[in-house]
């Protein structure tokens, strides 16, 4: 009789769990190094994109690998501000326009790429611009001393003194009272006499007898001086600080045109040797010193010559030929203003700037109908149609027809600046301000930018 079949012994419940355990380990170890393998092809794949495609050298493996975003921001950023001043240099403006603006995107924490950026859209002529770039890095860093340094700086120097009180205003005490302090003083005295209010400048003044003491309160404490009629306090202590060599060229400019208002002819030439001095082979200075030379040999022989020598050492650059007619439209001397208009018309294509400069020349003289007709000329020759080179042709044509009485050109002008402003409200309201300031009612009840509004008043105990 056989036996009985004996039925195999069923698995262990424990071995079985440990053999599944084994399998699942394996099967996710297996997983786990695709994905490993997925990812370190992907980082190779994008630290190759960005290295050799996109040729940025900022930017390391271990970056992309552990995706250190902010750094990768930051690479790409540096890239792209580099490659800005490249095609800025080459005058490739659109894409340099472009690349700043990238830049500032991606890392808006880099102060010297923003002030490059606002750089740029100032030489653009897009003040407006480069004063949001300025703004929204002062929001970010509001301690940092250069953005503090060129956000007041442009707003005082384009007729957006009240947005500086403003900004001022909003500051809070500790910031008053930091290593900031005395340049937000500064520049709280500066806005305030740009805005004509002598007396609160000085009551500003005599509140802080600090800025008396403060190098680079000098200069705006001595245009207090001036606008208050201390005319001679104001000059000597304006010649004490030139003595001393400062590095900016603006005092030396202001000293030169007080002195030569004041009839110093012989101190104004020295003052303007003494900028020469400090800056050779700048152009800005040899302009200063025709001025001086111009005003004091009333465009004698001396004067001929130096115009002479200017030309042998920069007649070939544009900005020069640009800034001696410039002096020549402020000045008035209207045949230097032509012979650089006509000058101009043989070896530049866009007229514009020099052609200003000559209705500038003209109008300076009392040659109103003259500087209609330049001033029609420029427009009908013009080769942009930009906001800038609009606004400044608008406003001459306002103030020439208020010279001639044509009450409805300046209406019709009026409307035209305006129009042209109207994306700018801080610049039609300083272009408002000046044409109440000169009388020209009319042409401000144009301006339908925001009303002036009272100065903010900065407490005085910050």
């Amino acid at each position: 009789m056989n036996a009985p079949s004996r039925r195999p012994p069923a698995p262990h419940p424990r071995g079985f769990r440990r053999s599944e355990r084994g399998a699942v380990g394996r099967i996710l170890l297996f997983v786990a190094a695709g994905l490993f393998a997925l990812y370190l092809a992907g980082a190779t794949a994008g630290y190759l994109f960005v290295r050799y495609v996109r040729k940025n050298e900022n930017i390391g493996f271990v970056d992309v690998a552990l995706l250190r975003w902010r750094e990768v921001r930051r690479g790409m950023a540096a890239q792209q501000f580099a490659k800005a001043k490249v095609e800025w240099d080459a005058a490739n403006y659109q894409i340099a326009f472009l690349s700043y603006n990238f830049g500032v995107n991606n890392d808006p924490d880099n102060i010297p790429g923003r002030l490059m950026a606002a750089q740029f859209l100032q030489a653009a002529g897009s003040n407006s611009m480069a004063l949001t770039t300025l703004e929204d890095g002062l929001a970010r860093a509001p301690d940092d001393p250069r953005l503090i340094e060129r956000t007041f700086t442009l707003l005082n120097t384009t007729g957006r003194e009240q947005r500086a009180l403003e900004l001022l205003a909003r500051r809070p005490a500790s910031a008053w009272s930091g290593p900031n302090g005395p340049a937000l003083r500064t520049y709280e005295l500066e806005a305030t006499t740009n805005l004509g209010d002598v007396a609160a400048a000085r009551k500003l003044l005599d509140q802080h007898p600090e800025l008396l003491k403060l190098p680079r309160a000098t200069p705006t404490v001595a245009r207090v001086y001036w606008e208050a009629k201390e005319r001679l306090r104001a000059i000597n202590l304006l010649t004490a600080y030139v003595g001393s060599r400062p590095d900016g060229l603006d005092a030396y400019t202001q000293l030169v045109q007080w002195q030569l208002s004041a009839e110093m002819g012989e101190e104004a030439v020295a003052t303007a040797g003494l900028a020469m001095e400090k800056f050779p082979g700048d152009i800005a200075a040899r302009v200063l010193q025709l001025e001086a030379l111009g005003v004091r040999e009333n465009l004698g022989p001396a004067w001929v010559a130096a115009v002479g020598a200017y030309f042998k050492d920069f007649g070939a650059r544009p900005e020069a030929i640009t800034q001696l007619a410039a002096l020549a439209g402020r000045r008035g001397w209207v045949d230097l203003a032509r012979a650089l208009y006509e000058l101009g018309a043989l070896h530049q294509q866009n007229l514009s700037i020099l052609g200003f400069c000559y209705g500038d020349a003209l109008l300076r003289q009392g040659r109103f109908r003259e500087v209609q007709a330049v001033l029609t000329q420029i427009e009908s020759q013009a080769v942009e149609g930009s906001a800038p080179f609009l606004a400044q042709l608008r406003n001459r044509q306002v103030i020439a027809a208020a010279a001639l009485g044509d009450a409805a050109a300046v209406r019709d002008s009026a409307r035209r600046l305006a129009s042209v402003l109207r994306s700018d409200p801080e610049g039609m309201e300083a272009t408002r301000r000046n044409f109440q300031r000169s009388g020209l009612v009319a042409a401000a009840a144009e301006l339908t930018g925001r009303p002036a509004a009272a100065r903010p008043a900065v407490p005085a105990n910050k």
